[in-house]
């Protein structure tokens, strides 16, 4: 074999690793990507299903709220958190607060409030809400956008909201 034959056999051997090296490292990692997708999703579901008592909700996010009694709430995303794609994602929550009297007389008094049922509460919340509300709705305007229902009689509030 001439030089310039061994020369084209070592290139041609060694072209041959490097390609299957980089096709391993792609299964590999496409593999282990399918595990964290896996991983992440059981994690959103199990997220979306479990109503949450802490006390996320501040002022910031609903002006007025004050230093509620209990809180019971739920978060659901917009879209698939654990796509690849970059970008935010939205999210969608809603929940319910039961008020302290005063904070609930001056959350009424800060807002202009008109008589309106919340067009939809998720299942996971009912066992929460007041048995015979007469809600009134306004808007929340913070980052977390959407709709306030005020049941006055009983100092709840629910509140559906969308951030992102």
């Amino acid at each position: 074999m001439t030089r310039r034959g061994k020369w084209f056999l070592a290139f041609g051997v060694t072209f041959t690793l490097v390609v299957a090296a980089c096709a391993g490292a792609v299964f590999w990692l496409d593999r282990d990507a399918d595990r964290d997708q896996a991983t992440c999703t059981s994690q959103v579901q199990g997220f979306e299903q479990t109503v949450q008592d802490s006390r996320k909700w501040t002022e910031k996010e609903i002006p007025g709220i004050g230093d509620y009694l209990e809180v019971h709430w739920l978060g659901k995303p917009g879209s698939d958190p654990c796509s690849r794609a970059p970008g935010p994602t939205d999210w969608y929550y809603q929940g319910f607060a039961r008020l302290r009297p005063q904070d609930a007389t001056a959350l009424q008094a800060a807002k202009e409030w008109k008589p309106q049922a919340p067009e939809q509460i998720w299942p996971g919340l009912l066992p929460y809400a007041p048995a015979t509300p007469q809600w009134l709705r306004a808007r929340n305007d913070t980052n977390f956008r959407g709709d306030l229902h005020l049941d006055p009689a009983t100092g709840t509030l629910f509140f559906s909201l969308l951030h992102g």
